[in-house]
Formats: C-alpha cells, structure tokens, sequence
C-alpha cells in the first residue's frame, strides 16, 4: 500500500508518526504501526505543527510517501520505509532518541535534529535544539515570564539546561530528520545564509488566538542570542508583520540607536508563501526587569516623543475616525453599555483635544515590561507589530502602567484609577504626571487622553476578538469589563470636572 502526498500542498510535507501504544512509546527496528497511528498532518491543518515544520527545516521537502513492505512479523506491525526525498518529524521519549536516530540513519536521513519540547506535545510553546548544554540554556531567552513563580521556573530551567537536564523540563523529544536531496527550503537557508551554518533556532509558538504566529530566536555557538525573527501565515498576522517592519525602519530613520530598539536584519516571503521577519537583538536569556514605570521607561518615553512628535491636525482627526469606525464593528454582546461608554468617552476627548496644538507621536501600541529590559545604556524596547506611526500621545504610558496592575499585581479598575490620577500618593500617579511635564502637555490633558486610551484599548481588543472568532469567555469578559470600569469612572471624572 502506498500513500501519495498532494504535490505543493505545504501542510502535507510533514509526516506525523503517532506513538505506537497507549504508553506513548514508540516502536523501533523500522516496525511501525500502519493505519491510524501514522497520520498526514495535511488532514489536521494544524498551524503549530506547520510551525515546527518550518523551524525544522523541513519545509520545501519533496517528501513522496511512506510504502508498506507487507512484511507482517505475526505481532501487528509492518516494516516501513522512506521512499523518497523529503523530511521527517518524529515525537518520543528521550530514552528512545538515541536508537530512533539510528533509525532515520538507516532510512537516509541525514541531517537530523533533536529538540525538546515544552511543556508538551499537545501544547508545545517552545521547542529548544539540545546540540549543546549552552544553547539550550540560550534558548530560553524567548521566555520573558511577569509573576513571580513563573520567574523562578525559568530560572530553574535554566541551572538545569545549563546542567545538562534539559529533558526535566522539556519533557517531550521532538526528532526532525531530512535527507540530503530535500530542498532545504524554510527559516533554516535563510538563517544559515544571514547568520552563519553554526546558527540554532529556537522557536516559541505564541499564544493561541487570531494573532498566534512563530516566533525563533537564532543562537550562535556559545548560546548568545543573535537576533529575534516571526513567521506569518496568516493575512491577519502578516499585516503585523509587515508593520513591524515599517516600524523598525521608522525608528531608525528617527534615530534610535540599536540600544534602544531592534534593528531591521532581514525580511521576506519563504518556499509556502509564509513571511518573515529577522531583526537584532541585546537580549541575554536572563535580564533584569522591573514592572514599575521609572526612570528607565520615562526617558525612553520621553526621547521617542522627541524624535516623532509633529503637530497635524489631519492626523489626529484621524485617530478619532479609526476609533468611531471600531465602535460600529463592536459584537452584539458589546452593543449595550459598552458602545456607549465608548460614543460618551470619544465625544468628550474630542472635545478637549486640539490636535493643531497637541502632537501626535509614534507609539509601541503594546509597551509593557515583558516587551522591554532595562539595559546599561537604557531601556531596550521590541516587538513592534502593533505600533502607530502617529498617535496621541501618553498611550504608551497609560498601557505600561495598566498591564502591569492588572495582569502582574491584578488591582482592582477602581483601585487602578484612583492610582493612576493621584499625583503624590502612588508610584502609577507619579510616573505618569512625571511624563506629562516632560513632554510639555497641560495637566488638564491627563483624563481626555486617559479616556482615549481605554476607547482604544477596549475597542481594538473587542474587535480583533471578534474578527478572530473567538467566544467571549470569563478571561476575555474580565478584561473588557475591567476595562470599562475605568471607562466609567474616567467619563464620570471628567464631566463632573467640567461641571465645576
């Protein structure tokens, strides 16, 4: 029996070998089970997997099939054979990597790569090559945890890999194995050809949602991360790529140095019609980090707006427009309060903002302690993708200071406004008055612009999760309606400050 791959059909390049009993063990002596445990994952459509396959170096393999030899030995199994050019991607205990390897030799592999998979094979987030103690170790550098107990997971991960112990904490082998004629297509020839044959990658398959793309990171000999990249497969998440890298060149051309942000190394389309993106990176698997907006994130606020500020008022009725178009595409769970609160908020920040005397600014769109670490020259900044080549300014701010206590500290919307207008009594209050008088904008700007941002923020969220597909479930319903208690109470503030 022979089974034949749809020529040019890229997810059915990949050939999933399903372990062979309930234990997850898989069999050996070229006897696999046939059927159902051997399965084309051109069936599954499944883009983690497709994103394995690229990091893998799989892609572009012109992989024929697999051919049952009909030599039944009495126990259930047939002994299989490879029967072409292509690539091979194999799950299996790491006891059983050393005989599969021998395996793949046997069958024509002949370049083959061992990964460990973490936290498993149903949800494999990172997948980190284990040639060497210190680039599995490097790999980690992906990982860029918030709470406390995932900080010290990390790094526990890492004394271990360092150690040699990988497979504690990588608990899944992944065994990708590609034969001498395959086309060598994929992130691998690019990154080999920008970054040396000796380069690794490491991959982080993202969070699941509409914007879930690949993200790998390239690690040289000694583990040291050479730059950062993503693959998009998606329309929805190639346009972020694509902003990203208008971004990058954006920031560059106002003069932020490579200290502060990631510079543009490479960019294209692979074999499958799949973009990338590759750019640099200061990055060290662990870096210190703090929550709190201090002095490091006031002066790379401050420098951003003073390299990209510009009064024009066209721009800034346009930011108004976006946001007036969001609320008509609001779900009709949101139609209610929500869409309210939102016509309410905009009508007031429209009123009090003068966008032929306030500037607008390029913004992150996504500015948070787990997209950036402080360094010895500053505060290093990345992933771009949602950023707004002119937008009102302090957005950047507001979303720092907002993230971190909602996600990391989990206050309270009420308790988190109050903090946030105090000036001398919270850290939150502080920073953000702070960063008002540095830019030069009035006081009486903090809450038209505050209400702005939670427009923004509640609307583009709603939206995208929508547009994704996705159900509106607690997490997403504690976020929306977190947001709209500050909403509430910013709109409440401000026409009880007009009224007096």
């Amino acid at each position: 029996m022979t089974t034949d791959l749809e020529k040019g059909d890229r997810a059915a390049e990949l050939i999933y070998l399903i372990p062979c009993d309930h234990q997850k063990r898989v069999c050996f002596s070229s006897r696999w089970r046939w059927g159902d445990l051997v399965e084309i994952l051109g069936k599954r459509r499944d883009d983690v997997f497709v994103q394995v396959l690229d990091v893998a170096g799989i892609v572009g393999a012109n992989y024929s099939g697999w051919r049952e030899e009909n030599q039944d030995s009495g126990d259930g199994t047939a002994s299989l054979t490879a029967s072409s050019e292509g690539g091979i991607l194999v799950y299996c205990r790491w006891s059983e990597v050393a005989p599969l390897r021998k395996e793949l030799a046997k069958a024509g592999y002949e370049e083959v790569s061992v990964y460990g998979l973490s936290p498993g094979v149903n949800d494999p987030r990172l997948a980190v090559p284990v040639s060497t103690n210190k680039i599995s170790a490097g790999a980690l550098v992906l990982y860029q945890p918030s709470l406390r107990r995932a900080k010290l997971r990390k790094l526990a991960a890492y004394g271990m890999s360092r150690l040699g112990l990988t497979r504690v904490w990588a608990p899944v082998a992944m065994v990708a194995g590609r034969t001498g004629g395959a086309s060598g297509g994929g992130i691998v020839s690019v990154v080999r050809r920008e970054m040396g044959a000796m380069a690794s990658i490491a991959l982080f398959t993202g969070t699941p949602g509409p914007q879930r793309k690949a993200t790998f990171a390239i690690l040289g000999p000694r583990g040291e991360a050479l730059g950062f990249g993503k693959i998009a497969s998606t329309p929805a998440t190639r346009a972020l790529i694509r902003n990203e890298v208008k971004m990058l060149r954006r920031l560059e051309t106002a003069g932020m140095g490579p200290e502060q942000v990631p510079r543009l190394l490479v960019e294209g389309r692979l074999e499958d019609g799949a973009e990338f993106v590759i750019q640099s990176t200061v990055k060290k698997p662990l870096v210190a980090r703090t929550t709190r907006i201090g002095d490091v994130q006031a002066r790379f606020l401050v420098d951003l707006f003073e390299r990209t500020k510009a009064v024009d008022p066209d721009r800034g009725r346009a930011i108004f427009e976006d946001l007036s178009g969001r609320v008509g595409r609001l779900a009709a769970c949101e139609a209610g309060r929500g869409r309210e609160l939102v016509r309410q908020g905009l009508a007031q920040s429209a009123s009090c903002l003068d966008f032929g005397r306030i500037p607008v600014v390029l913004a992150h769109g996504d500015f948070t302690a787990w997209n950036s670490f402080p360094t010895h020259h500053g505060l290093f900044v990345f992933d771009w993708e949602l950023g707004r080549e002119a937008w009102y300014p302090m957005a950047d701010a507001f979303h720092y200071v907002i993230q971190k206590c909602l996600f990391v500290e989990r206050r309270s919307a009420r308790e988190l406004f109050a903090r946030m207008v105090q000036h001398d009594h919270s850290p939150e209050g502080r920073g953000i008055h702070r960063l008002l008088g540095e830019m030069a904008l009035p006081k009486e700007l903090l809450m038209p612009l505050l209400i702005l941002y939670l427009c923004d923020v509640y609307t583009a969220y709603a939206t995208r999760t929508e547009a994704g597909g996705e159900k509106s479930d607690r997490d997403v319903k504690r976020l929306l309606d977190f947001w709209l208690g500050m909403l509430e109470q910013a709109v409440e503030a401000e026409v009880v400050g007009a009224a007096a």
